[in-house]
């Protein structure tokens, strides 16, 4: 669970209990551009999550994905939402390597959150 509070006008700083963040809007948005905006926060989410999975995946497979970078972009919000994911691989990787990796970022938990069918519920609370 991550809880948030607005300290400033646009300025959100949320953790978990443990670890903090600072999530700002952009100066055409009218915030100060200290952080990331959410958009940006959702993207990294997945950055994180692709590289996560397939690393660990390829640990057990007695190998690391070393310098792999992964690229997400939101492309275009509504009713079908569409983002835009790319692997850059290690150059050490082996092509099979890389066919198998390619196919681990899909598995990776907040991929499926993103492709599944989301509900979100509000409460209020005093």
């Amino acid at each position: 669970m991550i809880e948030g509070t607005l300290d400033s006008p646009y300025i959100v700083t949320m953790g978990d209990g443990e670890h903090v963040l600072t999530a700002d809007m952009s100066h055409k948005d009218g915030g100060t551009n200290t952080a990331m905006d959410p958009h940006h926060l959702l993207e990294s989410s997945l950055v994180g999550c692709t590289l996560m999975t397939m690393e660990m995946v390829a640990k057990h497979k007695g190998y690391s994905i070393g310098t792999t970078t992964v690229t997400v972009d939101i492309i275009k919000e509504g009713a079908q939402t569409l983002m835009k994911r790319s692997l850059r691989f290690d150059p050490s990787l082996t092509d099979e390597q890389k066919a198998k990796m390619t196919i681990i970022a899909d598995k990776c938990p907040i991929h499926k959150i993103l492709k599944s069918t989301v509900e979100i519920t509000t409460t209020t609370e005093s």
